[in-house]
């Protein structure tokens, strides 16, 4: 790779240029392998029809010799001269008897055969049976009464056999195709009709229709090996042009003029076809073999040949080919060319992107230095192996008072007390797990020897060479704990010095206006006033800070309770009338609603009455304010309406900030701290509830809070009938009696068959099973139950004394069981009794769901899918899911991790105190590390499942289709 690295670009424009050419030599020669292709396929399919055109003329041939001797046969006359002959050559004086046969035949024969020798008949023989005796020769009538017996194996064939036969003989007098018929009386041969054809001119007259046909010039002719002359006429031998080269002879004159047959193989034994040149042309030469009678192929002598003079298609496909041959030299070296051009173009873009990349770069490198450089925070490079200091910035140097120098002869962990170990290792198996880690806390030790707060944050990368380094940025906390230490020192005089002497003064002032002192003068009596009032307001003001300090650091303390919203409402009423009355408005109950709240009722009236007084001060004179509620799903809506001037969109956005003040006439003339509305948001984000307003200007304002409905009650134990399966009569007469002082009725079955007896003939709400029964497996009826439609729903709770075996056999399969050791304790046996009958009634109705997510959108698609089968409840902050995981029992919770006030994972303590057995779902967009996921039932992205996958999965984990 380094050798490719380093060469230069004219290297590459070449080894492209060459690759480009050889491409287009290799396309080049694959589309002249399917040109050649193409016409090897064409000289194939005209080999076939030349063996179509030969075969044709065979068969033609040799039907026209057979229906010519059978029509012959169908001469009455002439098979009743035959017969009669026949007869006379049993005889042995029959040759005067058959030369009358002959004179009879050649009478009838004649005319017959002046007709025949025009079509091309060249010889018709009647012979009789058995041994071939010549009865009469057409075309000698002279030349007759010799045997053929043993030089006519066509002839005998067909005396034997009593069958028609055909083929080729070769005789004195040529090559002749051969018909011969039998003549049969009473199932005996008795004579045979030869007709036998000359096969030059009827080749001639086969291939005509061909010829016109064809595109090229195309002809056909009959080849003979030459070791068939022997047996010829010397006449007939020296008609062939003989050719000591070739062994095929042929009386055509065309073929002759050619080298073809010298080019023919020595034995042709099937059909074949050949691209031969002679004479500068080229020819496609087509070869049948037509085999003599009772002849092998290898014994072969005679061949049909059909040859096309292929001279012009040679010379057009090479035409064609040089000039396709020039395209492709042409495309060689425009593409070349191109490829050329276009290589240097792109190096030459390239080279000059390359520069402009280099200077962005360059001036990047210049402004990260420039950061880096003049960070007020210390930047901080380490090898994560080992935590050597690999760069720093300047401010870095000034937190530790180590030079870079130094620093790079320490380490990471040289820097820090030995106290942080076990924190270090926390906060690396975090950059292990999700590559960062922070923010974290702790001390640096300075080069003076002095502790130095710091805040650290960190993410870890690969080097070029694959090490792994960690960025991290440090934040000098030293002026910010000096900035805490003063706040606390505040808040601290506020607390101690502020307020003693501000209640002591109150209550002098209270005094003396009410006359302790004696009577004081009318003015004396106004300032006093006065100073009680801005007193007043100045308690107000330290309350308000300690309040907000308290509830933003989560130090203030909730006690929620059941109370109903009808009493909530009139206390806020009754508190609020003096106040209301002092600034002339009426305070009126609107249309309520009447539920059952889980809160905290004295931080809920803190609210109120700051929405009260509110609406109070900014209200019209003889005015009222309207105090009512509604139902919302899931929570109680209550509302203060005023007939005010309203609030403008600006306002409204800046309304629930600290030492919020409307700038407007009305607000200075009714003062306060700036903090009641915060305060108030504060407090109903941590009660698991919302506040808002809806105003509209000159109109007036509504100011709303909504707070979460309690968990309606259980219904009383006292309808509950529990099985309980014990072998000992003592444990089973105890669980009976304990059950029965908590309210239950219980049934006792000492052995299996009576316990499933018993579930048979009454309805059981709970079970209670020992799992060792006198020899009989309590496991198993525990399977047992759990595949029964009928009793499968029904909890379960082992009692006994091997309770771990049990969980390692039935946990994995179980729903709605729990665990109990002996011996047994009653407030344990009643909590899980309670426990169990909850879970199993949540299942039977329907099951409740808390989802906590801050997004809106998602809450919209969430409870739009989740309501029609289960109770939905949503909490935006980790303060509202608290309150309402205190104040309500859910069967699964839907958790989000990113969240406004902390981390979702700050909820898994809390459920696993008051839900401990709950499912948690994970629905996030951030990453889970592994132990994290440890921690939830199951973990979704929020970009990798689909919501209605989601909520299929949590009907699947509560038993809801």
């Amino acid at each position: 790779m380094d050798v490719l690295s380093s060469r230069s670009p004219k290297f590459w424009t070449f080894l492209i240029c060459l690759m480009f050419g050889l491409l287009v030599i290799v396309a080049a020669f694959s589309a002249n392998q399917v040109r050649s292709q193409q016409f090897a396929s064409s000289y194939e399919n005209m080999f076939r029809q030349d063996l179509q055109v030969m075969l044709r003329a065979q068969t033609g041939l040799t039907q026209q010799a057979l229906l010519t001797v059978n029509l012959l046969k169908e001469h009455q006359q002439l098979t009743q001269i035959l017969t009669d002959a026949a007869k006379i050559g049993q005889n042995a004086d029959s040759a005067a008897s058959l030369q009358a046969a002959r004179e009879e035949l050649h009478q009838i024969i004649q005319p017959y055969w002046q007709y025949l020798q025009q079509q091309g008949v060249k010889l018709l023989h009647f012979h009789l049976a058995p041994n071939a005796f010549t009865l009469y020769r057409a075309h000698r009538p002279d030349f007759h009464s010799d045997i053929l017996a043993d030089v006519r194996p066509l002839v005998m064939a067909v005396l034997r056999s009593a069958q028609p036969q055909t083929g080729l003989e070769v005789g004195r007098h040529g090559l002749g195709l051969r018909a011969v018929v039998p003549l049969m009386v009473d199932g005996k041969v008795i004579a045979a009709i030869e007709v036998g054809y000359g096969l030059a001119g009827l080749i001639k007259v086969e291939q005509n229709p061909l010829a016109a046909a064809e595109s090229v010039e195309n002809n056909m002719a009959l080849l003979l090996h030459k070791s068939l002359l022997p047996v010829m006429t010397t006449e007939l031998r020296e008609s062939f042009n003989l050719e000591t080269q070739t062994s095929w002879l042929s009386e055509d004159t065309l073929l002759n003029q050619t080298k073809l047959l010298s080019l023919l193989p020595q034995r042709i034994e099937k059909p074949m076809f050949m691209l031969l040149e002679s004479e500068s042309k080229q020819f496609l030469v087509s070869l049948q073999p037509w085999a003599q009678f009772d002849q092998t192929a290898a014994e072969n002598r005679v061949v049909l040949l059909s040859w096309h003079d292929m001279t012009n298609i040679a010379q057009q496909r090479a035409s064609n080919d040089l000039f396709i041959y020039m395209i492709w030299l042409v495309i060689l070296v425009v593409g070349v060319l191109l490829v050329f051009f276009i290589s240097n173009k792109l190096q030459t873009s390239t080279a000059a992107m390359l520069t402009e990349q280099q200077r962005d770069l360059r001036w990047s490198q210049q402004k990260l230095n420039a950061l880096f450089e003049l960070s007020p925070d210390a930047i901080l490079l380490n090898r994560l192996s080992d935590g050597v200091y690999l760069d720093a910035n300047p401010a870095m140097t000034q937190l530790t008072g180590y030079s870079f120098d130094e620093l790079k002869k320490l380490s990471y962990f040289d820097l820090t007390p030995q106290v942080y170990a076990q924190q270090e290792q926390e906060q690396l198996r975090l950059l292990h797990e999700t590559g960062r880690y922070g923010p974290y806390r702790k001390q640096y030790r300075h080069k003076n020897g002095e502790l130095v707060d710091i805040e650290l944050r960190g993410v870890k990368f690969l080097s070029p060479t694959g090490e792994e380094m960690i960025w991290s940025t440090i934040s000098d906390r030293r002026e910010v704990m000096k900035l805490d230490r003063l706040k606390q020192d505040f808040i601290s005089t506020v607390s101690h010095e502020l307020r003693t002497p501000l209640t002591s003064v109150n209550g002098s002032l209270d005094l003396l206006l009410s006359g302790a002192a004696g009577d004081l003068p009318a003015k004396a009596q106004k300032l006093l006033a006065i100073a009680v009032k801005n007193n007043k307001r100045l308690i107000t003001l330290v309350n308000d800070l300690l309040d907000m300090e308290k509830l933003s650091q989560g130090k203030l303390a909730f006690k929620p309770e059941h109370i109903n919203s009808q009493s909530l409402l009139q206390n806020a009423i009754e508190h609020n009338l003096p106040f209301a009355e002092l600034h002339n408005v009426s305070l009126r109950l609107g249309q309520n609603v009447d539920v059952a709240l889980y809160i905290d009722s004295d931080r809920i009236q803190q609210v109120l009455t700051n929405l009260i007084s509110n609406a109070a001060k900014f209200s019209p004179q003889e005015s009222d304010i309207l105090i009512h509620s509604e139902l919302k799903p899931h929570a109680l809506r209550i509302a203060v309406t005023d007939q005010g001037r309203g609030l403008t969109a600006e306002q409204i956005s800046k309304l629930f900030s600290r030492f919020s003040q409307l700038d407007n006439t009305a607000n200075r003339e009714q003062p306060g701290s700036g903090l009641g509305l915060a305060i108030s948001r504060e407090i109903m984000l941590q009660s698991g509830g919302q506040i808002g307003v809806e105003s509209e200007v000159g109109v007036g304002s509504t100011f709303w809070i909504e707070l979460p409905l309690a968990e309606k009650p259980e219904q009383a134990a006292q309808s509950k009938r529990i099985l309980v399966i014990e072998d000992d009569a003592d444990t089973a007469f105890t669980l009976k009696e304990l059950l029965g002082a908590a309210g239950y009725f219980a049934d006792v079955a000492h052995e299996l068959k009576q316990a499933w007896l018993l579930l048979q003939q009454r309805h059981y709400d709970l079970i209670t099973l020992d799992l060792n029964l006198n020899g009989e497996s309590g496991t198993e009826f525990f399977l047992k139950i759990r595949d029964s439609a009928e009793f499968s729903k029904i909890p379960v709770l082992v009692i006994s004394a091997y309770i771990e075996q049990g969980k390692l056999l039935l946990n994995a399969i179980a729903h709605t069981i729990d665990w109990l050791e002996k011996p047994v304790n009653t407030d344990m046996l009643t909590t899980k009794i309670e426990y169990l009958l909850s879970q199993s009634r949540t299942k039977l109705t329907s099951a409740r769901i808390l989802h906590v997510e801050d997004d809106e959108d998602i809450v919209a698609i969430m409870q739009m899918q989740l309501e029609p089968k289960f109770h939905y409840h949503q909490a935006g902050t980790l303060a509202e899911a608290r309150a309402k995981l205190r104040s309500n029992r859910y069967d699964l919770v839907l958790l989000d991790i990113g969240l406004p006030d902390g981390n979702g994972w700050q909820l898994i303590p809390d459920l696993q105190l008051s839900h401990a057995k709950v499912p948690v779902i994970v629905f996030s967009a951030q990453d889970v590390s592994v132990n994290q996921r440890n921690q939830a039932t199951a973990v979704f992205g929020k970009t990798k499942v689909e919501p209605t996958a989601l909520v299929e999965q949590i009907g699947q984990m509560l038993g809801v289709k």
